[in-house]
């Protein structure tokens, strides 16, 4: 892991640049930042100066923390520089670690005033009783609006199949942006969604919408962000990449003894048919 501070007693005179490229950190656990921590305050620069980090062809996996930036954490008076980077997190399911719930940017979490992410991906992968903390978590409430810059360019956000991807951002005096945060959330009941990777896309006040669940069809049975069929119902994707079930003949799909089937059982007749060709 790669720890930086700078104490009140530097000084700093022009730019520094902390560079990370051809990294791969993996199964790291801090307090906050486990892979990678950058920490520096207005007492530590000189004449508006500033530190920056700039993460390059790097990968980060399985990184966790207690708090804050499960694998990145950047403080403020910093400037965060971010290019075809790979974040994972895929705890299997039986790892019960409620505390990674709780944790503000499970990948990133910023504070610096000038952040670009672009050309990177993030994969989201631990299916979970709750709701996903927050996975890219960037502040800027303590600049000046004019100093506040984000850019985040052609970004991709791999969410667990049937979750959706969602962002919230706050603004002040709803033009300059305070916080960004991105999520990946269940469907609620009798919603789903086919979709698992999403555009991660902001300049200025654009940001790319294409995190949608769908109300779920006739003859689906939706739980939990999970699409099945009924029993004796037949599901097929579309060409147009929707899903939609047709309701078999009477007594032509064997009973099952569950009757909601896994989460990729779309056909219930599929193997399951009765009586004499």
């Amino acid at each position: 892991a790669i720890d930086i501070q700078f104490s009140s007693h530097a000084h700093i005179f022009q730019e520094a640049h902390v560079d990370v490229s051809n990294c791969s950190f993996i199964n790291h656990f801090a307090s906050r930042g486990s892979a990678i921590t950058l920490v520096s305050d207005s007492y530590f620069t000189f004449g508006n100066k500033t530190i920056n980090l700039d993460i390059r062809k790097t990968k980060f996996v399985d990184c966790k923390c207690k708090t804050e930036g499960g694998a990145v954490f950047v403080s403020r008076y910093t400037k965060l520089f971010v290019q075809d980077v790979t974040f994972t997190f895929n705890l299997p399911d039986d790892d019960h670690d409620m505390t990674q719930a709780f944790v503000r940017g499970l990948f990133i979490y910023s504070l610096a005033q000038l952040v670009i992410i672009e050309k990177s991906k993030f994969f989201y992968r631990y299916h979970a009783s709750y709701s996903s903390p927050s996975l890219l978590h960037i502040k800027f409430s303590s600049f000046k609006p004019d100093t506040r810059i984000l850019i985040l360019y052609e970004n991709y956000l791999f969410c667990p199949i049937w979750y959706h991807a969602e962002t919230k951002m706050q603004f002040e005096n709803q033009t300059s942006l305070i916080s960004f945060r991105s999520f990946c959330k269940p469907c609620v009941n009798d919603m789903f969604s086919l979709h698992s990777k999403f555009v991660i896309e902001f300049e200025g006040s654009v940001q790319n919408q294409s995190q949608l669940c769908y109300v779920c069809p006739f003859g689906g049975y939706c739980a939990n962000g999970l699409l099945s069929s009924k029993p004796n119902f037949w599901g097929l994707v579309t060409s147009t990449g929707h899903i939609k079930f047709y309701q078999c003949p009477t007594g032509y799909c064997s009973k099952s003894k569950n009757p909601y089937l896994s989460s990729s059982a779309l056909q219930s007749c599929f193997n399951k048919r009765d009586g004499v060709l």
